[in-house]
């Protein structure tokens, strides 16, 4: 059995192409000014506080979470979404305090750039290599999870749908660099939020007991927390809680983070985009939530609504009733919401990807004495080409089968993720951590969550030696238990000539001289 389009008409087509052709249009806009590569990657660094957060907090919740979230809370229950929004109440401020002033002060295009001041360029390209692995995968996901519920909704083949994300997005970020990037996830941010709420508001107006039975219904079910026990082979709210915990450095070494935290015109404005972010995670979580606990409450009340191919699937649950359930019009704005979700990491994403492959490998290792002409023509051409690469990708993975798109994201996030974040932490807390030691931590780690992965996959037929959601925070202990026993054994790797000035103790102790 196959979910069919349906109702999809005339008027829901002209809000969705509408919303196409606006974002490519404001987009283009923005193509003359890419005449630096400061200004393709960073805007210029003349942007404000108040679109730089907006433009994180669009990234941050991509197709991934506007589809995954809500199926997953029905399914289970809404604790790991509350669980990341306890993670970022510590992980913002602790970025904005610790790591924003090493990059302000270095005025770095890549974090990456502060491992090679704090280590050597093997860290550097170690951990640019990992980002762009990771980010590469993540990306192909984004574009992929609308492009299910497109081909489900519209009944066009999943393909086409991949490639018209996929390559308009990448027309418009190929165009306009970041400046592009900030401004249409402004526009697609609004989208995102308005076609979530209303989801919540129709499922309420469907409902007999309105917006109480939805709550009455989340209630009665736990669905807020229910499962409360410890079980690290689980995703539970405390394995969520205490991976996070243990990452929460990782928003303030993902590249899609920092380069537009240093679009910003000053330390004050980059600071104010990261706390205003934490004021903003608490509504859209709770967006995310209602999103989910309306859906649970609705099938509750129409179980003979709900097809057997929908409970099977774990990213259908949305689409389907965008499908069954949505007005006409309205089709057209969730379509848009949906293609805004994708499109704001997409564009985030692949600017950020190449700006480490221009900044970190091509300036620094292939042509180091390039001149910034050359490297923007570069950053140009291979905006196109990897755009269509990614594209390409998120076709692969759909012929290749995929059961789940958030548990398939977490997978990636926590293998190359978790090590990244490690290195960065020997560099910050630590004086002894060194570069070849450290390397060897973060690989052993990967290959370790490798090998554990196979066994959760091909070996282990009950349950599982190791949730994916605590993938992350395994490797990340590795990396830092096994780089520092290293450091402190190893006589044959060097420590850097600045390593001490780019830890937390040397810029506490610099903030001291300059006290009057």
């Amino acid at each position: 059995m196959y979910i069919v389009a349906s109702g999809f008409s005339a008027l829901d087509w002209t809000v969705l192409l509408a919303y196409l052709v606006g974002i490519l249009i404001l987009g283009s806009c923005f193509a003359r000014r890419q005449t630096s590569t400061r200004e393709y990657f960073k805007a210029g660094g003349r942007m404000t506080w108040f679109p730089i957060m907006l433009s994180l907090v669009a990234s941050m919740f991509s197709a991934v979470s506007f589809l995954g979230h809500p199926a997953r809370i029905f399914r289970t229950d809404a604790a790991v979404s509350i669980a990341y929004l306890f993670v970022n109440l510590l992980a913002y401020p602790l970025i904005a305090l610790v790591l924003l002033p090493f990059y302000r002060k270095l005025d770095v295009t890549t974090a990456y750039e502060y491992l090679e001041s704090r280590y050597s360029v093997p860290v550097r390209l170690l951990g640019s290599a990992f980002f762009i692995i990771q980010r590469f995968i993540w990306m192909s996901l984004v574009v992929l999870a609308p492009s299910l519920a497109l081909s489900v909704v519209l009944g066009i083949r999943v393909e086409y749908s991949i490639l018209i994300i996929g390559l308009m997005a990448t027309i418009y970020t190929a165009l306009g660099g970041m400046s592009a990037v900030i401004w249409t996830d402004v526009v697609q941010f609004f989208i995102l939020t308005a076609g979530e709420i209303m989801i919540f508001a129709i499922v309420a107006a469907k409902l007999p007991g309105g917006y109480g039975q939805i709550f009455e219904t989340a209630l009665r079910d736990h669905k807020f927390f229910g499962d409360m026990t410890f079980d690290i082979a689980k995703p539970t709210f405390f394995v969520i809680l205490i991976n996070g915990l243990i990452l929460a450095f990782g928003d303030g070494v993902d590249q899609l983070n920092v380069q537009r935290l240093m679009a910003a015109k000053s330390d004050s404005q980059a600071r104010k985009s990261l706390l205003y972010m934490l004021v903003m995670n608490v509504p859209r979580v709770a967006i995310i939530i209602m999103m989910g606990i309306s859906l649970y409450a609705f099938y509750q009340c129409f179980p003979n609504l709900l097809s057997a191919e929908v409970t099977e699937s774990k990213d259908k649950l949305l689409p389907y009733f965008v499908v069954t359930e949505i007005p006409i019009v309205l089709k057209g704005l969730v379509m848009a919401a949906l293609f805004a979700a994708a499109m704001s990491s997409f564009d985030s994403g692949l600017n950020c990807i190449v700006a480490a492959l221009t900044v970190d490998w091509y300036g620094r290792v292939i042509r180091q004495n390039s001149d910034d002409a050359r490297k923007l023509r570069f950053a140009q051409v291979l905006t196109y080409l990897l755009g269509i690469g990614i594209t390409l990708g998120a076709i692969g993975i759909y012929w290749g089968g995929l059961k789940s798109i958030i548990d398939m994201s977490n997978k990636f996030i926590g293998l190359f993720f978790g090590p990244m974040v490690g290195v960065f932490y020997l560099g910050v807390f630590t004086k002894r951590a060194k570069t070849w030691p450290t390397i060897i931590g973060a690989l052993t780690s990967l290959v370790t969550l490798l090998v554990i992965d196979l066994l959760n996959t091909y070996v282990v037929k009950d349950g599982k030696i190791l949730s994916i959601y605590f993938y992350g925070s395994t490797s990340c202990i590795l990396t830092v238990v096994i780089g520092y026993f290293l450091s402190l054994l190893s006589w044959w790797s060097p420590n850097s000539p600045s390593s001490g000035e780019f830890t937390i103790y040397g810029y506490l102790k610099s903030l001291k001289k300059s006290r009057p």
